[in-house]
């Protein structure tokens, strides 16, 4: 079985079935999250938004100094470390409702009724 963060259910990740042959394993969410960790880094393991938002900047302004956000999808963890609960739990606020305010254009134009 794959070590896990002891704050997360037992056999989270690896249940899952979404490892890859390098040991690192995925939990997609309803489409905004992904929940990561790789064996290279046992110790470590990530919270993933959606590349094309700007949510990391976003917890990054709200939160400073408070995760450890990597590019422009990434807030890792360290498992030995406490999780900072109330932030984290806003930012999964804000991922999980960003389509609602954060709207795209239509792809075609066209598509769309001119009423």
């Amino acid at each position: 079985m794959t070590p896990l963060p002891s704050r997360w259910p037992a056999g989270t990740l690896a249940a899952a079935g979404n490892c890859s042959s390098e040991g690192t394993c995925a939990v997609v969410t309803p489409h905004t999250l992904t929940l990561g960790w790789n064996r290279l880094r046992p110790q470590a393991y990530s919270m993933y938004v959606h590349c094309r938002t700007n949510l990391v900047n976003t917890f990054d302004t709200l939160y400073p100094d408070v995760f450890q956000l990597i590019g422009n999808r990434q807030i890792r963890f360290n498992a030995d470390q406490a999780i900072p609960t109330d932030e984290l739990s806003h930012c999964i606020e804000l991922a999980m409702t960003y389509h609602l305010t954060h709207r795209s254009p239509p792809r075609n134009p066209t598509d769309h009724h001119q009423g």
